[in-house]
């Protein structure tokens, strides 16, 4: 009589370690989930941001180059610097559109099995082409 009560105690702590650790892993599934989708969120974020310091940039050159035509009475529209800046601002917005398409479709749970070839096609040149 004495074994029936430790092996009953014991049977119940097993099961009950057994649904805290079916817990613990969906918690830990749905962290990775979550982790997974901020991360390109967070690198559209910073694209966005290179993108505003870009184009203040951009507008700078702008500036400096209408500051020299008043000065010298001629007529410069832009500088290879403006050129550069203006390269970069069109690298960011690439940069930040494609992390944005990433996140939405990891967000949608996008996988190859259940959308059409065209749909997958973007997605993974989204992600190869993501600076």
């Amino acid at each position: 009589t004495g074994g029936k009560p430790i092996s009953r105690m014991a049977r119940r702590t097993l099961q009950r370690a057994k649904r805290t650790s079916e817990r613990t892993s969906t918690l830990l599934m749905r962290m990775g989930h979550c982790l997974t989708i901020t991360l390109p969120v967070i690198g559209g974020v910073f694209a966005l941001y290179l993108l505003k310091t870009d184009w203040e940039r951009v507008s700078e050159e702008r500036e400096s180059l209408h500051s020299v035509t008043r000065s010298t009475m001629k007529r410069v529209y832009t500088s290879p610097s403006m050129f550069l800046f203006v390269g970069a601002w069109m690298a960011d917005l690439v940069d930040a559109v494609l992390h944005f398409w990433i996140a939405v479709a990891l967000l949608r749970r996008v996988s190859i099995s259940n959308v059409n070839a065209r749909f997958t096609l973007t997605v993974v040149v989204a992600e190869e082409w993501s600076l």
